[in-house]
């Protein structure tokens, strides 16, 4: 209005610090699991640090001999290929092929399914 020169403000929030279990948790978690489904969404998660919606996104063509390919990345993240073991590959060798996704599931059954078990395994 008056001529004034003014630099619109930018902000980025700072990431939050995620606190990470112990690996033997994360071990004693997996291996309590009574699905199959699930242990192997748990071990995947755990040896590709990526984000559930990631995961979750997972076809069987992005599975080439041990590397694993996150083609679908989440807002923010970047695409990658991962080394995974072989235990993790025989577990998802095991699954069924009935759907073009490993983990033909959607994210809300899947966490209901997460949280059950958790409080499952902190009870015993």
């Amino acid at each position: 209005m008056e001529g004034i020169a003014w630099q619109r403000p930018s902000y980025r929030q700072d990431e939050a610090i995620i606190r990470a279990p112990v690996e033997e948790d994360l071990d004693a978690l997996i291996a309590s699991t009574t699905s199959k489904r699930m242990a192997t969404f748990l071990r995947c998660l755990k040896e590709t640090y990526a984000d559930p919606g990631e995961v979750l996104a997972i076809e069987w063509r992005d599975i080439k001999g041990n590397i694993l390919t996150i083609a679908h990345p989440v807002k923010g993240h970047l695409t990658g290929d991962y080394e995974i073991s072989g235990r993790l590959l025989a577990m998802l060798n095991m699954l069924p092929k009935t759907d073009k996704r490993i983990f033909p599931v959607n994210y809300p059954s899947l966490l209901t399914s997460f949280v059950r078990m958790r409080q499952r395994v902190a009870n015993k």
